[in-house]
């Protein structure tokens, strides 16, 4: 079983997998409160986490015209004497950055042709889309020996929205006349080829059954 002391958590994909990762944070300090975690994402997302009550760090991944700078990470991530950490959205040269920054506990998936820099494997395939992005995300946290099954009660994504946002929303909101004091539903119907859509008839009945 692996302690963590000073932990990584690695997400430098889109908006909605960030989000869906956010929830791992608060399961680790609920098993280990005195372990520190951080996370690494783009800058596009970062203040998604940053104001994170339970986060350490936030670090951004270090890119020049959206090229990422190998060494410079290695570097950035080095400095913060990490002990473990968790790819959850592995990529090649993340999963290259992560090993050179000599990470003694890593893990990732068990299914690319570059696993072997992972040395805890995870098998499972999400293209199947047999559990919920989020549930995917959990199992991860087992080689940590926590092993829960999400729900309402431990489950929390503390998400901060800073006043600017706040401001920002509010914009646009108004630009097209939609009351902000109504609830508001945002349906984002394809998932960029990442997982299995929902068919259009689905999701229309989705639509037609929400709206009533």
């Amino acid at each position: 079983m692996i302690e963590p002391k000073n932990i990584l958590i690695v997400r430098t994909d889109r908006i909605g997998d960030v989000v869906l990762s956010l929830p791992l944070i608060g399961l680790i300090k609920k098993h280990y409160p005195s372990g520190k975690v951080s996370f690494l994402t783009k800058a596009y997302t970062k203040s998604l986490v940053a104001e994170h009550p339970q986060i350490e760090s936030t670090i951004q991944l270090l890119e020049n015209s959206k090229k990422i700078l190998f060494r410079q990470n290695v570097k950035e991530i080095k400095k913060h004497g990490f002990d473990s950490c968790i790819i959850v959205y592995p990529t090649f040269k993340i999963a290259l950055i992560i090993f050179f920054a000599g990470i003694k506990h890593r893990v990732g998936t068990g299914y690319r042709w570059y696993s072997f820099l992972f040395n805890h494997k995870f098998y499972e395939h999400r293209k199947y889309a047999q559990y919920h992005e989020l549930e995917y995300n959990i199992h991860l946290l087992k080689f940590f020996n926590i092993d829960e099954i999400p729900d309402r009660k431990n489950i929390d994504f503390k998400l901060q929205v800073n006043k600017q946002d706040e401001q920002k929303v509010e914009g646009v909101l108004s630009q097209f006349h939609l009351n902000n004091d109504l609830p508001l539903i945002i349906f984002h119907p394809g998932s960029g080829g990442s997982a299995v859509d929902l068919p259009l008839s689905k999701m229309k009945e989705l639509i037609d059954q929400t709206a009533k």
